[in-house]
């Protein structure tokens, strides 16, 4: 995922690993994994986080990747669709999924319009060095 959709980013073994353990230590992130025979096809991680100022939790989707071979099948969907359901049996006052990797964001809006997000802004980034 790093490789192909932030190329500008350095991939850090030591924090995927430390993220990995926290998911299975405090399961914040939750990570969800779809295989198929055995071979990673996709996956989602996603946060739970107090806001900072106001009452109650929200669900945050952070990481949403499909390998290229498997895109347009039911694998971004069977992802989503299991996330969608473990977030709301959280009872959460939010959920927020985002495309902020800017890679396809129509395509990826318009397909998460179908699953009942809305829009609510903008994503921006810029990078400090120039």
């Amino acid at each position: 995922m790093a490789v192909e959709q932030t190329p500008h980013l350095t991939f850090d073994v030591a924090r995927a690993g430390a993220t990995f353990d926290a998911y299975l230590t405090g399961a914040n992130p939750t990570i969800f994994v779809l295989e198929e025979a055995r071979e990673v096809v996709g996956f989602l991680a996603a946060q739970i986080m107090d806001y900072p100022a106001c009452a109650g939790f929200f669900v945050s989707q952070e990481l949403f990747y499909v390998r290229p071979d498997k895109r347009g099948t039911r694998a971004a969907a069977s992802l989503f669709t299991e996330f969608n359901r473990w977030a709301d049996s959280l009872n959460p006052e939010e959920v927020f999924a985002g495309i902020a990797t800017g890679h396809r964001p129509e395509v990826a809006a318009r397909w998460m319009r179908r699953f009942g997000f809305e829009s609510t802004g903008q994503h921006m980034r810029r990078s400090p060095r120039g």
